[in-house]
């Protein structure tokens, strides 16, 4: 009596680890399909621009160095001896696939004009000058797309007073001279990492033997924003 009660319970058994066994084969691997990261849309771009007192002898060096000159060098070197120092630092979250402009500076007054009335008084015309910073950045995903590079398209623009000239606009009377820089560029820059760029301007503070120049060094950073950085500026 009890030989058909195990045949029947051993059957069971025989069933339930069948149907285990073609269950198990039939769920797909989650590990192997499951689908990579997507990378990060929204960053925070960090934007330095350093100004560059050269000296004398470093003039010498670049304009009769067959290499090129490594400025970054001499800005790191220059900071603790005053000869540079951080312009400016523009630091903005970005989107990607999305443009955005950053602005650092302010509207500088001049005297355009100055005329005389028939009675003697005096009437001086005020003009602005938007003098600073202003740089535009557009990032995209370089092709084919990966999860930590990208392409950043930038241009830069700087204004600023030409120190040692000014125009004469009436007896007396000087307006100030604004020199303008302009660079673009497509860099391919890693998250989490930065680059940096040089810019001579060929400006020249004096002149022989004393003659000292100005150059800058562009500091640009990508930088992955946290969960709370992102819901700050959604």
């Amino acid at each position: 009596m009890k030989k058909p009660f195990l045949r029947c319970l051993l059957s069971v058994f025989t069933i339930a680890l069948t149907i285990t066994i073609a269950a198990n084969a039939e769920q797909p691997n989650n590990q192997d399909n499951k689908s990579p990261t997507p990378p990060p849309t929204n960053l925070r771009v960090h934007f330095e621009v350093i100004e560059i007192t050269l000296t004398t002898e470093q003039l010498k060096q670049i304009d009769t160095s067959e290499k090129p000159v490594d400025l970054e060098a001499i800005a790191i070197s220059n900071l603790s001896d005053g000869n540079a120092r951080v312009r400016y630092v523009l630091d903005s979250p970005v989107m990607v696939g999305k443009g955005v402009q950053l602005v650092s500076g302010a509207n500088v007054p001049y005297p355009r004009n100055i005329q005389t009335s028939d009675n003697g008084q005096t009437n001086k015309q005020i003009g602005y000058e938007n003098v600073g910073c202003i740089l535009d950045v557009l990032t995209k995903w370089s092709e084919p797309p990966q999860n930590s590079k990208l392409m950043v398209n930038w241009e830069l623009e700087l204004k600023d007073l030409k120190m040692d000239k000014a125009i004469e606009i009436s007896e007396g009377v000087y307006a100030p001279v604004f020199s303008k820089i302009k660079k673009e560029s497509t860099s391919i820059c890693e998250i989490g990492d930065c680059s940096a760029f040089s810019i001579m301007t060929g400006q020249r503070i004096g002149s022989g033997d004393q003659a000292t120049g100005l150059a800058y060094v562009i500091h640009l950073c990508l930088e992955p924003m946290d969960e709370n950085q992102q819901e700050s500026t959604g």
